[in-house]
């Protein structure tokens, strides 16, 4: 048996590719992911509304990168217990994950 996975924020550079489910409506879609962590390896699911997901912009002032539009960002959200997860903190080891968006996975457009 292995030792679990210690709670730590910790970037995870690849691109991770979930599979998406559209719910909603038309209007108002939501996408609904589901994969695994490539950190802790615990099955995960995160959930965007219609609104815009988190897209960092990078720079400051009058530069400004630019933000890939393909990517949503995520921390881990799996329901599994890592030690020590602070109190404010409801789920997840701490990864902080990039996840291929639906339109980029699927071609569905949204």
């Amino acid at each position: 048996m292995s030792a679990p996975v210690q709670y730590r924020v910790v970037p995870y550079d690849s691109v991770l590719t979930f599979q998406w489910e559209k719910r909603g409506t038309e209007d108002h879609p939501t996408w609904a992911g589901t994969g695994d962590c490539p950190v802790c390896g615990c099955s995960m699911t995160v959930t965007y509304a219609y609104i815009q997901p988190p897209i960092p912009k990078g720079g400051f002032r009058d530069r400004r990168e630019k933000s890939d539009a393909d990517i949503w960002y995520s921390s881990c959200r799996c329901a599994s217990l890592h030690m020590p997860r602070p109190a404010n903190v409801p789920a997840g080891c701490g990864a902080m994950l990039r996840l291929a968006r639906p339109q980029a996975t699927t071609g569905d457009g949204g």
